[in-house]
């Protein structure tokens, strides 16, 4: 089964770049999301710097854009 973010064809595997991806976009800081994932704060980097990788974008400012405007 797949999921798109931002109109890209996503597998299960980055389910959790997408819930990372949902918290952002709401605004929330990495020790934000890391509390509610239960995950570290490096966790969190690494999943924002993938979802940064593999949507093309080049900063968090613009990925949260792209993502609000996706409605992810």
């Amino acid at each position: 089964m797949s999921w798109s973010l931002t109109g890209l064809d996503c597998t299960p595997s980055l389910r959790v770049n997408g819930s990372c991806s949902g918290y952002l976009a709401q605004g929330l800081t990495y020790a934000e999301i890391a509390r509610t994932l239960v995950i570290s704060e490096k966790t969190v980097s690494s999943h924002v710097s993938n979802l940064l990788r593999k949507t093309g974008t080049a900063s968090r400012v613009e990925l949260i854009r792209l993502l609000r405007r996706s409605g992810d």
